[in-house]
């Protein structure tokens, strides 16, 4: 057997010399036209494109105004170009808006100035940004997306899109050493406060134990005796009282000019729902109770305001919008009431209590009803008589007719007939 033999390497092919091209003589070699370094060998009219701002749409036109402004023909080089020509050049290119009509700009009616124009260069760059931090502080859908380093023309993420560390698990795992290294502190981002746009923020926090003896029944008490649907009711006004609870330990550790500025604000606000008195303080406020809450609710006002005979008729009229407030129609229960509204509550529609009249035709119908059953027995001597005599009468003659009549005519019709004839006569 013969071994196997290697074949001699060849050697490699040379390798071929670029081209270089010969730059004519007097051509500069490179030209900065609007702050963009462009090689001297191209046209003017390609060389356009390379302007940030410019594209294909507008290229032709932008090269027509030149050679209209400057005579300058399209097809002429950059680099034949003097530096008097590059400076009208980027004059011409700065005010392209006095030059293109407006379907052709890029920027029109500013949100800012309300004005049309045409950015190129770091105009443009400078304008995008803006636009882009506006979307995340207002926290659109767009904006989160760019929060997030997301495609947000609406692509397909699956395959594509991924940028960064690695998916998955390996990534919490890169973190944990990263900070474990540095030791640095998670960034905070004050944008994230506003929740998901999809998913609505609850009105209220739930408890930490949700179980507890003692708290389920003050809320069933409560949720008694205001007829409220739910708990979550109570959350909610809970959570209404905490706000103002927390802003009054904020003013508390703070000095006492700086205390006299914001405190007329929260009282003036619990003023205006009548909550508390315009000389009210900040032991005031710590010592608000659920109830002061739960009083200026729409359902209790209405209750109070004797619109209403119970607490439950109250939230039906509500909600299917019986009741208005300054004429206009309230559907909400938990509506807070103000003091200038808590005159205005009326009825929106046409509404009739009829609970009274119902109680007092009651006991008119027993009475009738008295009366007709001592009438009966008059009625009752009269109807035997007749059905008697009908039953006497009516039962014997048709048996008797009957039964004469349908005995022989199926006798005769079988012996006359055929057996086939006296059988379906029979079934």
């Amino acid at each position: 057997m013969a071994k196997n033999v290697k074949a001699p390497k060849k050697d490699p092919p040379p390798k071929k010399e670029r081209k270089v091209k010969q730059i004519r003589e007097g051509l500069r070699g490179i030209v900065r036209i609007a702050g963009k370094d462009i090689r001297g060998d191209v046209k003017l009219n390609h060389a356009l494109l390379a302007v940030r701002g410019i594209g294909l749409s507008t290229n032709d036109a932008v090269a027509k105004i030149i050679a209209k402004e400057l005579s300058i023909s399209k097809d002429i080089l950059i680099g034949e170009l003097s530096e008097e020509q590059v400076e009208k050049l980027d004059g011409v290119l700065m005010n392209l808006h006095s030059h293109l009509p407006t379907y052709l700009l890029n920027r029109r009616a500013d949100p800012y100035d309300g004005k049309n124009k045409h950015l190129i260069t770091n105009d443009l760059i400078f304008s995008l940004r803006q636009d882009i931090e506006k979307e995340k502080k207002l926290y659109t859908w767009k904006g989160y997306r760019h929060a997030y380093g997301k495609k947000v023309r609406g692509q397909k993420t699956r395959n594509t899109g991924r940028r960064g560390m690695a998916v998955g698990v390996m990534r919490k795992a890169i973190l944990e050493k990263n900070k474990a290294a540095t030791g640095a502190k998670k960034e905070e981002k004050k944008w994230l406060w506003m929740g998901h746009p999809r998913h609505f923020k609850n009105k209220y926090e739930s408890p930490k134990r949700l179980w507890d003896k003692d708290r389920i029944q003050i809320e069933g008490s409560l949720k008694k005796e205001y007829g409220l649907k739910n708990i979550r009711e109570i959350w909610i006004a809970a959570a209404e009282l905490k706000k103002y609870r927390r802003e009054a330990r904020r003013l508390l550790s703070m000095l006492e000019e700086e205390r006299t500025k914001d405190l007329p604000k929260i009282i003036a606000r619990l003023n205006r729902l009548s909550i508390l008195g315009k000389e009210a303080t900040l032991e005031d406020i710590l010592s608000l109770e659920i109830r002061s809450v739960l009083e200026r609710r729409l359902q209790t006002r209405v209750f109070k305001k004797g619109l209403a005979k119970t607490f439950k008729q109250a939230r039906q009229l509500i909600t299917h919008g019986f009741i208005g407030v300054n004429g206009r129609k309230l559907t909400s229960p938990g509506h807070l009431i103000t003091q200038e509204e808590d005159d205005k509550i009326a009825y929106y529609k046409t509404f009739n209590m009829n609970i009274n009249k119902v109680k007092d035709e009651e006991p008119e119908t027993k009475v009738e009803t008295k009366e007709v059953k001592t009438e009966t027995p008059k009625v009752e001597e009269k109807k035997p008589e007749p059905k008697t005599e009908k039953k006497e009468e009516k039962k014997p003659e048709p048996k008797t007719e009957k039964k004469e009549e349908k005995k022989p005519e199926p006798k005769k019709d079988v012996k006359k007939g055929d057996e086939k004839n006296g059988w379906k006569e029979k079934r």
